[in-house]
């Protein structure tokens, strides 16, 4: 994933609903597979959402008590765990993987590695994990973590997934900044709240003040910096914007796509 002084995109959109977040991805996705990548894209969620794994089986999540307190739920169109989107930041990285390149693993480190800089920059100390840890059957994604993903003393910091579709790569997930995803315990059958502390961190608890638009642009930089990229900042152009729109009403927001255990993008 060397970008030797290629021009990275980097969209920076507000805080959006479920639904909206993940069409705009896959719109993104959709231009990466034309040619025009990479992309980096960082946001937040509004109102606070429950994110399920694209082949996720729906058992377990009480899908009635979400709906009662205002939380949102849409399906991923990467795979993993159940993720509560609230007092967090979303990466979501989108490009053409090197030519004979076919390891996620492979590319789920150098992801890494740019996380990992861009959370030296603000200040904060991060490790990659060496391995998997935790409880693999729970249906929290903070309940495990994999090789790879950003920990701190041992506790998971960021939760993501990776896929790889028609030849495209999307990998996005979840920096925890408060601990209102610990809300989850609530909402995910064999949670707690305990175990949620013991398995997961947020960045709250190393550092009090969180200065979200310096968060951002840390996260930015260090993809910038270890890809050896110039970052583009731009916003959605309108075949975009118009394209997300309609990934939104005819898939992201519908419940045929949330109740379909697998119902996602052909690989």
């Amino acid at each position: 994933m060397s970008g030797t002084h290629q021009r990275t995109r980097w969209v920076r959109s507000g805080p959006g609903a479920g639904a909206v977040n993940m069409a705009i991805d896959e719109s993104l996705l959709e231009t990466v597979r034309d040619g025009g990548g990479p992309i980096l894209r960082t946001y937040g969620w509004s109102p606070p959402t429950l994110s399920i794994g694209y082949g996720q089986d729906l058992a377990g999540i009480n899908l009635d008590r979400c709906r009662e307190r205002g939380i949102g739920i849409v399906r991923r169109p990467t795979g993993g765990r159940a993720v509560l989107h609230w007092e967090e930041l979303t990466y979501c990285y989108l490009s053409l993987p090197p030519d004979g390149d076919d390891s996620i693993q492979q590319t789920y480190l150098a992801i890494g590695r740019c996380l990992q800089r861009g959370l030296q920059l603000f200040g904060v100390d991060v490790e990659l994990s060496r391995g998997k840890v935790g409880n693999g059957h729970r249906a929290a994604c903070f309940a495990s973590t994999s090789r790879s993903e950003i920990t701190i003393d041992g506790r998971k910091l960021v939760g993501s997934a990776q896929r790889r579709i028609r030849g495209a790569l999307l990998q996005h997930g979840s920096l925890l900044v408060g601990s209102a995803h610990q809300a989850l315990a609530d909402l995910v059958e064999g949670e707690s709240v305990e175990s949620i502390r013991t398995s997961a961190i947020h960045l709250q608890e190393v550092c009090p003040t969180v200065d979200m638009e310096v968060l951002d642009e840390c996260v930015a930089k260090g993809f910038a910096q270890e890809l050896d990229a110039e970052l583009d900042p731009t916003d959605l152009s309108n075949h975009e914007s118009i394209r997300a729109l309609e990934l939104e009403r005819s898939k992201y927001g519908t419940q045929e796509h949330l109740q379909r255990r697998q119902h996602a993008i052909p690989a």
